[in-house]
């Protein structure tokens, strides 16, 4: 049973492995080792940074992508962002739209959860994987709409800050570009972020041409 617990428990720490976007620049600021992402002109700035959820449910990456978006106005002049405005596609050309917090809140109550269990019954050991769900208290998806960031009208010299939420990606995706687009004067102006998908990070500081770190990083 010794050699069987060694073999079984890499493989749950393996399938329960988070992927994680990590920027690549290509035309856009980035450090890869913070997963962060920056985009600037005259009128607005926008940072994106993956890997950034510190709220509850800690595991919230199982169940939704949640990314950290900050829009600055830097202008005279109102800027307008929207949900409709903010989506993925990954490399196969499928879209991605933006979950409402209401709804990534109600994905992360569902979520179920997967754990290994040991025991002893009646003096024999016993171990196994299983599915289990932990006693809801009502409060895992508080703090996604807590912190999620609410589009609408951005005023000259303030920002907009706060979580966005996509549906999980499938497995064998491996890369994925974030596209914004916000309003400034009824003009639309739309920035894309570029990222390569990983697990648990590994492989972030060979992302991107050598150029591209090297000009690109923030």
């Amino acid at each position: 049973m010794r050699y069987a617990l060694l073999l079984i428990v890499p493989l749950f720490l393996l399938s329960c492995a988070q992927r994680v976007l990590v920027p690549v620049g290509n035309g856009i600021k980035a450090d890869p080792k913070t997963y962060t992402a920056l985009y600037e002109d005259g009128n607005v700035e926008v940072v994106v940074k993956a890997n950034a959820w510190k709220g509850y449910p800690s595991d919230l990456s199982s169940y939704v992508v949640p990314l950290y978006v900050e829009v600055v106005n830097k202008s005279d002049r109102e800027v307008w962002i929207d949900f409709k405005d903010m989506l993925l596609t990954d490399e196969r050309g499928n879209q991605y739209n933006a979950l409402s917090p209401k709804d990534a809140a109600e994905i992360a109550k569902r979520g179920g959860r997967v754990g290994v269990s040991f025991g002893l019954s009646y003096g024999t050991p016993w171990w196994g994987l299983g599915w289990w769900a932990p006693a809801y208290t009502g409060d895992e998806g508080s703090d996604v709409v807590k912190y999620a960031l609410i589009p609408g009208r951005i005023e000259p010299g303030s920002k907009l800050r706060g979580f966005v939420y996509f549906q999980p990606l499938p497995d064998e995706v491996e890369g994925v570009t974030f596209k914004l687009t916000y309003w400034i004067e009824g003009r639309p102006v739309s920035v894309k972020f570029p990222y390569k998908v990983v697990k648990d990070g590994k492989g972030s500081s060979s992302n991107g041409s050598k150029e591209d770190r090297a000009e690109n990083s923030l």
